[in-house]
């Protein structure tokens, strides 16, 4: 248990460095297609590109708004200083990150075993690219914990895992997944037919799982 506390303070402090320590511009997504449109949301300036004018709109607004909602709370309480503007949502994409962290370790561990689960989180804490690009303010990095997160709640071959709690859960953050990112539902349409056609073996099952648990979500 004390190893266990050990692992996660130590994991929550490399996020937290992680967010503090990368300053650099890696493209203009981090900022055109999130802080920037959140800061437009929120203070009522900030520049917009091509692809959220009127009569264009490709983007989705669900990523953006969180930060939005950051910068009216910073507004709400006087708070809104140079660094927690430019900087908190680094941090709070941290903070996303080190779930996604946890999430890879007991993906793995759910599927190969501990062992297998040590050596991929190793693997990701210490992947130069991943510390690179983890706290940077794209919609795909909170996409990746929202997919993995899901992923371990899905249902497997091992049945424990099969309860009506865990594919509700993994549905919810496919569908956060999805509405963060449309792109991803090609691979959620994918993992949904094959578990509709081979994890159920009648219609009835099908039906409940498709108007019960999908369509509400």
């Amino acid at each position: 248990e004390q190893q266990r506390w050990v692992a996660i303070s130590l994991l929550v402090f490399r996020s937290f460095f992680n967010a503090q320590v990368v300053r650099t511009y890696f493209d203009p997504d981090e900022y055109w297609q999130s802080l920037e449109v959140a800061h437009r949301l929120a203070f009522g300036y900030g520049h917009l590109t091509w692809e959220w004018q009127k009569g264009v709109e490709l983007r989705g607004y669900t990523y953006p708004v969180a930060f939005s909602l950051y910068y009216i709370i910073l507004g709400f309480f006087g708070v809104d200083t140079r660094w927690m503007v430019a900087y908190g949502p680094r941090t709070l994409q941290g903070i996303a990150a080190f779930i996604g962290d946890v999430f890879v370790y007991r993906l793995a561990k759910k599927h190969y075993g501990d062992l297998a689960g040590k050596c991929t989180l190793f693997v990701q804490i210490f992947s130069w690219f991943y510390f690179y690009c983890s706290v940077r303010t794209y919609s795909n990095s909170i996409e990746m914990v929202f997919t993995v997160v899901a992923l371990f709640y899905w249902p497997s071959n091992d049945h424990n895992h099969n309860s009506t709690d865990n594919i509700t859960k993994a549905l919810m953050f496919a569908a956060g997944a999805v509405a963060l990112r449309p792109s991803s539902g090609a691979f959620w349409v994918y993992a949904g037919l094959r578990h509709l056609f081979f994890h159920f073996h009648d219609n009835r099952q099908r039906f409940t799982f498709i108007f019960l648990q999908v369509l509400p979500i």
